[in-house]
């Protein structure tokens, strides 16, 4: 049998010993040190004064008569420091803080009490490790407020540092929103919780808003009424255009006849329709359609950009009706194009509607005196006259490049159209 105990480390009294009450009282003076422990606080030096009894933790930094002694338990004794190692598990409770320390065989740590805050790791119900530190699994998880407001932050050490919220199924990431690589606002989303798209970011200096993909204006346009004929109709692929009459208009040969139209929300072209009022008197003349991007203004005239579309060339010799199917049907994303039509003969003539359509739209003064009239001009206002002959002859040019509309026709009130497109519903497979 060894001297002391294994647990507190007091002294037995051994046979046939001289001044066993010398021995007896230390064990005696220990107990009355390590019973219902209660520390007045952590100190790497010896107070400058203290009472019988006194308990402290020694600091990781002694000094003074506490040197040599760091993390062990120092009780003031008959005027003495008295120190004891402590064993894994030992608890103490901290007077100052009013919270409870526990031993780990290295270190005392807080569970309790003020310096509880500084634990490495809290799992509730479940177990933390050392990236998640702190672990709740419960069915839902409470902040509330202390008397007002309150928030929740997520702070993060550089701006090119993630600090962000993770929605996950199965412990695999789907969404995320927050600070994701720089300071703006980010949401991203994952079909396989590995690689992530940006959905939308907002700048954190000017707070525009940006989409990734682009915006779906299907869900945020109102929906075109069904037709007739089921999932394709003739039309306008826009919400604002409204025809009031009807007018005619010559055509000179070989030249391109450009309107403008705006196409308000995604929209597949599959064809369309005009209407000849009179057919050329060239016994070969041909019709042609196409679409164009819109060029730039020059002054009084418009620029044309690349060709979208050729619906290729029907016989124009009689009057009537021309429908024209595109071999493949072309998406038109919202934008102004320039809805383009030309014949390769002499006297053809086409009849138009008269729209009122807003945007692309600008105002002269025609007329003089009591006769002065407010004139509608612009791309959306009239017809625009290619100057460049004999264009349609063998096809549409694959580069306008700076080639000019002239001024062809214009109405006081109107926009004139003379091109209807055949589009498939918006929202139709």
């Amino acid at each position: 049998m060894t001297g002391k105990t294994p647990n507190l480390d007091l002294p037995y009294i051994a046979p046939a010993q001289a001044q066993k009450h010398v021995t007896h009282n230390e064990a005696i003076r220990a107990l009355d040190a390590l019973i219902q422990l209660s520390i007045i606080g952590v100190e790497n030096s010896p107070p400058d004064s203290q009472q019988d009894g006194a308990r402290y933790i020694v600091g990781s930094e002694p000094s003074g008569d506490f040197l040599g002694h760091a993390n062990e338990l120092a009780a003031f004794q008959d005027g003495a420091w008295a120190f004891f190692m402590p064993q894994i598990g030992w608890q103490a409770y901290h007077q100052d803080q009013a919270g409870l320390f526990v031993f780990d065989g290295s270190e005392w740590k807080a569970i309790s009490g003020e310096g509880a805050d500084m634990t490495a790791r809290l799992g509730i119900n479940a177990a933390a490790d050392d990236i998640n530190r702190l672990v709740v699994q419960s069915d839902a998880a409470l902040f509330n407020h202390d008397g007002g407001g309150h928030q929740v932050k997520i702070n993060k050490a550089e701006q090119g540092d993630t600090a962000s919220l993770v929605y996950q199924t199965g412990f695999a990431g789907h969404a995320e929103m927050g600070l994701t690589g720089s300071n703006n606002f980010a949401l991203n989303v994952s079909a396989d919780g590995a690689s992530f798209l940006n959905a939308m970011q907002v700048d954190n200096v000017t707070g525009d808003v940006s989409f990734g993909a682009g915006v779906n204006r299907e869900r945020l346009l109102p929906t075109l009424p069904e037709s007739g004929s089921g999932a394709e109709f003739y039309g306008f692929p826009n919400l604002i255009t409204t025809s009031t009459s009807q007018t005619v208009f010559s055509l000179l040969s070989g030249r391109l006849y450009f309107g403008a139209v705006y196409v308000d929300r995604p929209t597949r072209i599959t064809g369309g329709l005009l209407a000849l009022s009179k057919g050329s008197t060239s016994p070969d003349a041909l019709m042609r359609l196409g679409i164009f991007d819109i060029g730039v203004p020059n002054g009084d005239k418009w620029q044309v950009g690349g060709l979208r579309a050729d619906f290729g060339a029907q016989a124009a010799t009689e009057a009537g009706g021309l429908d024209y199917t595109l071999e493949q049907p072309v998406l038109l994303e919202p934008a102004w194009y320039m809805f383009a039509a030309g014949v390769s003969g002499a006297d053809a003539q086409l009849r138009c509607l008269q729209n009122y359509t807003p945007g692309l739209t600008q105002y002269k003064l025609t007329g003089s005196g009591g006769s002065t009239l407010f004139r509608v001009v612009g791309p959306s206002a009239y017809c625009f006259l290619s100057n460049q002959g004999d264009s349609i002859r063998d096809g549409f040019p694959a580069d306008w490049g700076d080639q000019l509309m002239n001024d062809a026709a214009n109405s006081a009130f109107r926009c004139l159209t003379f091109f209807v497109p055949k589009f498939r519903h918006w929202n139709a497979p």
